[in-house]
């Protein structure tokens, strides 16, 4: 509509859908197994995706180092080190000295990532461009608390779920995600609401 004048009446909006096994898991004996199989954490951030820069993922490894908790990385190129990206990603990593706090899980197939997900204590999508934004809704259908930029598609995929932040400021994204954290351990309420307007959204 603004760049070729097309006329919006002509357009229809046909939008993504997680598929359906991106659900909240009741089965506790699978969450079990899938952090024993993975060696997760109790408690993480979670990012799923691809090294690319518009990723900003620099932006979020020195988050994590503020916020001093752990990342689950979920993405086949993170673990790839023959891409130029990921080998200036583990340089990142090291200069920070957060080599302990980072879990780079590469590919792991969907049944896993649904666990994952809602083993989660909250998503972090820090880009600083998406054309949608996949890994918010598939979190949001599991129940888990989104962070996520507010730039380009995302608003609009996320509605009024997420906790939003200027993904040029490294601050606002600290405070994103301290904001849930901090919801998850003093104000269960707020933390829950998150949950369930995200499911109601996806």
């Amino acid at each position: 509509i603004r760049f070729l004048k097309f006329p919006e009446e002509k357009i229809f909006v046909v939008y993504l859908a997680a598929e359906e096994i991106f659900k909240p898991v009741t089965n506790h004996q699978f969450l079990i197994d899938i952090k024993s199989k993975h060696k997760l954490p109790d408690r993480f951030i979670l990012y799923v995706g691809d090294v690319n820069l518009h990723k900003n993922l620099k932006r979020l490894l020195a988050a994590v180092k503020e916020v001093n908790w752990p990342l689950v990385a979920v993405g086949e190129a993170l673990t790839n080190e023959n891409l130029a990206e990921t080998k200036d990603l583990l340089a990142e990593i090291k200069k920070l000295k957060i080599e302990k706090q980072i879990l780079r899980l590469g590919f792991v197939k969907e049944e896993d990532l649904v666990g994952i997900y809602n083993l989660a204590t909250l998503l972090v999508e820090p880009s600083l461009y998406e054309g949608f934004g996949l890994p918010v809704l598939e979190a949001m259908s599991c129940g888990v608390p989104v962070a996520a930029s507010a730039t380009s598609s995302l608003p609009e995929v996320g509605g009024d779920a997420p906790v939003y932040f200027n993904s040029n400021s490294q601050e606002e994204m600290i405070e994103a995600i301290e904001k849930i954290i901090n919801w998850r351990e003093n104000d269960p309420a707020k933390y829950d609401e998150l949950k369930r307007k995200g499911i109601a959204k996806a």
